[in-house]
């Protein structure tokens, strides 16, 4: 019970190396119910020392009213997730041709965090990273992924494939299959007709 406590402070410490760095205000425990607490925001496979500072009526601190408590965090076990993947800014479909030169963009998330680093968008041999020329641009805030395609893709058919991993290593895959590139891009040309021209026969239509 509150042992008489109108409600309690919660400070919270990480403990790096095994000794816990200063304790930290996180919040009070609510009024409706002052034995709990919830707190966001930790991180992965982390140790951390929670202190409890028990409150008088006038909601003041009573210093022989602590209580500590260590506990580790799970470690993130959760892939990122890839979605909104669109060429030129349509979602691609098997079978589907693309310009030569596209703008892939794409949102990466994770519960964590995206590590930016990881991130690589491969298509028609060329494979583009934070680090490449071009170089593919991530926000953290949004997920917000792209990268335009600078040198053009040599017509054929190809997958696009879109990989990253969060900063605990999880790794996350997009592909897609069977994109047609010709530089053109659009729908494909229709073959021509081997009609004799009406008006010229040494032309055909």
């Amino acid at each position: 019970g509150t042992g008489g406590a109108a409600g309690f402070n919660i400070y919270r410490a990480q403990v790096i190396a095994g000794t816990p760095v200063p304790f930290t205000f996180v919040g009070r425990t609510p009024t409706n119910n002052p034995n709990q607490f919830t707190d966001t925001g930790l991180t992965p496979a982390t140790s951390y020392i929670f202190q409890a500072r028990a409150l008088n009526t006038p909601g003041q601190e009573n210093p022989a009213g602590r209580n500590s408590s260590q506990i580790t965090t799970q470690a993130d076990s959760n892939p990122p997730t890839i979605s909104n993947v669109r060429m030129d800014g349509l979602a691609p479909q098997s079978g589907d041709v693309i310009g030569n030169k596209p703008l892939i963009t794409a949102t990466i998330t994770d519960d964590v965090a995206v590590d930016p680093a990881t991130i690589s968008i491969s298509i028609g041999g060329q494979t583009f990273t934070t680090a490449t020329t071009p170089a593919v641009t991530f926000t953290a805030t949004n997920g917000a992924t792209s990268v335009q395609v600078a040198t053009a893709i040599p017509d054929g058919t190809y997958t696009l494939t879109v990989t990253a991993r969060d900063t605990a290593g999880n790794p996350a895959t997009f592909t897609t299959t069977l994109l047609r590139v010709q530089a053109t891009g659009g729908p494909l040309a229709n073959p021509p007709y081997n009609y004799k021209n009406p008006f010229n026969p040494n032309l055909n239509t």
